[in-house]
């Protein structure tokens, strides 16, 4: 192992790390723009967040080996801080994930939801309930002329 390795490391770790923290915090404003159900910002905040996943995976691709083989092959102090490092890493990658999914289900939640509302104002209309003038659309309605 050359002297230059473990800065090279040190850096993608750090670099890692940050873009760990700023996916999260991306996370956290889609989240708040679903809940505000602004659709403008929920696509540039869904951009950001792609580009976000973009940099994790290059970070990590950039790496000279797997974290976990860098551990391996380290010792001492360097090591120590390496596995240090690679369980923040961990923990903020499983944050990432579960926050990801809780917004995944409020998203299929409003789409379930989108779907219903849509299912019953089109049942509405066949059944001869209410049409969207918000009279009967049946033969019967009040005021439909009468035929004698």
């Amino acid at each position: 192992m050359t002297k230059e390795q473990p800065i090279d490391i040190e850096t993608h770790v750090s670099q890692l790390t940050h873009a760990l923290e700023e996916l999260l915090a991306q996370i956290a404003i889609e989240r708040d723009c679903l809940a505000r159900r602004d659709a403008v910002q929920l696509a540039s905040s869904t951009e950001r967040k792609a580009h976000l996943i973009d940099r994790v995976n290059q970070i990590t691709a950039a790496l000279p080996a797997p974290l976990p083989t860098l551990i391996d092959n380290s010792s001492g102090p360097q090591r120590a801080k390496l596995e240090a490092d690679h369980n923040s890493l961990i923990e903020l990658a499983e944050q990432a994930r579960d926050s990801n999914a809780v917004n995944g289900k409020i998203i299929a939640r409003s789409q379930q939801s989108a779907r219903e509302l849509l299912a019953m104002m089109t049942a509405s209309e066949s059944n001869g309930l209410y049409g969207s003038s918000g009279y009967s659309a049946g033969p019967h309605s009040i005021g439909a002329s009468v035929k004698a």
